[in-house]
């Protein structure tokens, strides 16, 4: 896929010979399980929806509709459809889950419960009675993980996942991204860390993060599990590595970079 960039417009008259994706009121993803793809050269007789990317092969157009059945095709809740996603395919499917969602979730002023305005093309609702204008909410996220020579430092967290993984929690106000990191490791295995350096970046739809990845060094080796986020927490070599995520998820990258470095 040529390179993509985001962009906003809503539109009532899309051609159909565009490139489309369908998102229900209710969050689900419109997927055709023969091609495994969810991105359609049809408009399904849906001339309104919203311009959210610009390409040189033509735009990507948003359609938000009732789910009802199209011959041949499904629609799919957001952990069915993380399976079928490639890189490319994760960052237009996050925009689209998220810009579906504000536009159609968030429809009432929280402070006087008035009904906000349409989305306007800087993507904010406004409210008759606010002097303020609403916007999208995205949570900055970290992962980060830790190196002691050749092991790295992977936990499980209490969450039910089955996956060893990287440290990760959300910044707080008045904190900066560094600062979450080193508090973060602090809090969960009772280390301190140094060498903090950047990797990679990710937008993740599950719920609405951004997520920033970091390798960081320690040198002690005693964790101190933190037991209400934490199941375990381990020191792995590339023999001993545990299931950790998949190689489309920012921290799966992160896990195998960490091991190669």
């Amino acid at each position: 896929m040529s390179e993509i960039f985001p962009c906003f417009e809503h539109q009532t008259d899309i051609f159909d010979k565009e490139n489309h994706i369908f998102i229900s009121k209710t969050n689900k993803l419109l997927f055709c399980p023969v091609n495994k793809a969810f991105l359609f050269n049809s408009n399904f007789g849906y001339q309104e929806g919203y311009k959210i990317f610009n390409q040189n092969k033509g735009s990507i157009f948003l359609h938000i509709v009732e789910d009802h059945p199209i011959e041949n095709l499904i629609f799919m809740k957001q952990k069915e459809v993380f399976p079928f996603l490639d890189s490319a395919s994760l960052n237009i499917y996050s925009r689209s889950i998220q810009l579906a969602k504000w536009i159609s979730n968030f429809t009432y002023c929280p402070k006087h419960g008035n009904e906000l305005s349409v989305v306007k093309s800087d993507l904010a609702k406004s409210c008759a009675d606010c002097r303020f204008d609403h916007y999208p909410k995205m949570s900055p996220c970290i992962l980060v993980v830790v190196k002691s020579g050749s092991d790295i430092l992977l936990v499980k967290h209490n969450n039910g996942s089955h996956f060893f993984t990287a440290i990760a929690g959300f910044v707080e106000y008045g904190e900066t991204i560094e600062g979450t990191v080193r508090r973060e490791v602090f809090e969960e295995v009772g280390i301190e860390i140094s060498n903090l350096n950047y990797f990679n970046s990710q937008s993740w739809p599950f719920p609405n993060q951004l997520m920033m990845a970091f390798t960081a060094e320690t040198k002690q080796r005693a964790l101190t599990i933190d037991q209400k986020e934490i199941l375990e927490a381990s020191w792995f070599n590339s023999s001993t590595l545990p299931q950790v995520p998949p190689k489309i998820s920012l921290s799966g990258q992160l896990i195998r970079e960490a091991l190669n470095s």
